[in-house]
């Protein structure tokens, strides 16, 4: 990925002499500077988000814990009297 950015940015790069972009003081130089720094840092800002978005663990739904219970229940686990326990400890 560095490599890819390092082979785009060569060229303006090369063009550094000093105090200007290209000898003339051009502005077009800047501007070009400018965009590839704003892709990079914004190349850095999506790929940070997505590795925060992955590692988020999401809860799938029917998971929660009357839910379980009713699968228990249903199972055969509990009995009628556990399942309303249960329900009236979760309100």
């Amino acid at each position: 990925m560095f490599t890819s950015l390092f082979l785009l940015a060569a060229p303006f790069l090369q063009m550094w002499d000093g105090d200007h972009m290209g000898g003339d003081g051009a502005w077009g130089g800047w501007l070009l500077m400018s965009l590839m720094m704003l892709l990079f840092f914004g190349t850095i800002a999506v790929v940070g988000i997505s590795v925060l978005r992955s590692s988020h663990v999401h809860s799938s739904p029917g998971s929660g814990p009357l839910d379980i219970a009713r699968e228990r229940y249903a199972r055969g686990e509990i009995t009628d009297e556990d399942l309303e326990r249960i329900k009236l400890g979760l309100k």
